[in-house]
C-alpha cells in the first residue's frame, strides 16, 4: 500500500511531466553584423540568446534556439525535468526500500511458520493415541523378540 509521502510524489511527478522539457540550456553573447554597432567598439553584446541542448531520438546532441518569448517557460520546463528526475529518484528509492522490506517480512513469516510446523509435528501421535517411536533400535529389537 503505498504511503502518504508515495502518493505526495506521485502527484508531483504528474505535474512537473505537464511542463517538462529535456534539455539543458546555453546562453551566448554575440556580436552583430552592423560594423558602427556598441558590440563591435568594446560595449556589451547581443543577449542573452537561449540555445536548448539536448540529445535527439537517433541518440546525436542536437540544439534549437529559443525565441526571446519562449525563455521564461523553456527555463521552468528545464527546471520541472530537472526537478522530474530528483523526485524520480526518490520514488525509485522508496520502490527499493518497500521491495525488501517486503521481502524481509516474507522470510520471517516463512521462518515462523515453519517453526511453528516443526514444533506442532513434534509434539503429534499416533492415530492409536500412543506416541510413535521412530528408533530403529527398538523396532529391532521388537522384531527379534527381545
Amino acid at each position: 500500500m503505498p504511503s502518504n509521502m508515495h502518493t505526495t510524489l506521485l502527484t508531483e511527478l504528474a505535474e512537473l511531466a505537464k511542463i517538462a522539457v529535456v534539455g539543458t540550456l546555453s546562453e551566448a553573447y554575440r556580436t552583430c553584423g552592423t560594423p558602427g554597432c556598441r558590440c563591435h567598439a568594446g560595449g556589451p553584446k547581443h543577449g542573452p540568446h537561449l540555445q536548448l541542448v539536448y540529445r535527439g531520438v537517433t541518440g546525436r546532441t542536437t540544439s534549437a534556439y529559443v525565441p526571446m518569448a519562449a525563455h521564461s517557460a523553456i527555463r521552468e520546463g528545464v527546471a520541472a525535468w530537472q526537478a522530474l528526475q530528483t523526485r524520480l529518484r526518490e520514488l525509485a528509492e522508496q520502490n527499493r526500500a518497500q521491495i525488501l522490506q517486503r521481502a524481509r517480512n516474507e522470510r520471517s513469516r516463512a521462518a515462523q511458520e515453519r517453526a511453528n510446523v516443526g514444533a506442532t509435528e513434534a509434539g503429534r501421535s499416533s492415530p492409536t493415541g500412543k506416541r510413535k517411536n521412530f528408533s530403529p533400535a527398538v523396532g529391532d529389537q521388537a522384531k527379534r523378540g527381545r
